[in-house]
């Protein structure tokens, strides 16, 4: 099939390749312009349930690229707004170069947009977990840790941390769960809780970096 409507840039195989282009009458060019079939590449990549290709969010629309990207910060879609203004002209380069925008917007935020961000996180076995109220990424997360699977002393023990974290730093302890165990969690709560404000707000704001680059590079399939 061709696509003689998209731009040049984009030719050959990479035409076909481009997001997960079907090879129905939907995506015909003699029947659409340019910019809407943009449209329909980018709706079409932002529902998809295979993994998404740089070729193909770089077509995205802002709305696009929000609903694609908005739960990669936890209950947080205005990053993934304010990062789309920062997509080069020429799109990004890479995942690892979206992220960097991801992080970036993070960085340029207000204190208070900031720590609202880290109180937009769950406490590790906390209330929502209980409750069957974790999104689906922080679910798996936690699974993988083996957080759903802590004795009640354990639970109890956390519960405890995690009450001395927040009220000594006003926000909960933030871990990328996935890359840890459950000794290592422990390990690490116990420890931060004596570093300073400032010192604990970085290291928040880093592993909710760290959490957001493995969310958005399994949606991409690409080795974290």
């Amino acid at each position: 099939m061709q696509f003689p409507c998209l731009p040049p840039r984009i030719s050959g195989k990479r035409r076909h390749a481009l997001l997960y282009a079907r090879t129905d009458s939907n995506f015909s060019c003699t029947a659409v312009d340019r910019r809407v079939l943009t449209k329909k590449l980018a709706m079409t990549a932002a529902t998809a349930t295979r993994p998404l290709s740089i070729d193909g969010i770089n077509y995205f629309d802002a709305k696009a690229f929000t609903n694609a990207f908005g739960t990669v910060y936890e209950h947080s879609p205005w990053i993934a707004e304010r990062a789309f203004s920062l997509r080069p002209a020429d799109g990004f380069s890479s995942i690892a170069a979206l992220h960097a925008s991801l992080v970036a917007t993070v960085g340029a935020a207000s204190r208070d947009e900031q720590i609202a961000l880290l109180r937009a996180h769950p406490e590790l076995a906390g209330v929502e977990a209980a409750a069957g109220t974790l999104t689906d990424d922080s679910t798996r997360e936690q699974q993988a840790a083996g957080l759903n699977a802590l004795t009640a002393d354990d639970v109890a023990r956390l519960h405890s941390l995690n009450a001395r974290y927040r009220d000594r730093f006003g926000f909960p302890f933030i871990i990328a769960a996935r890359n840890n165990t459950q000794p290592a969690i422990f390990g690490t709560l116990e420890a931060r809780l004596h570093n300073t404000t400032g010192m604990e707000l970085e290291n928040a704001l880093a592993q909710v970096g760290e959490i957001a680059r493995l969310r958005l590079f399994a949606m991409t399939s690409i080795a974290a």
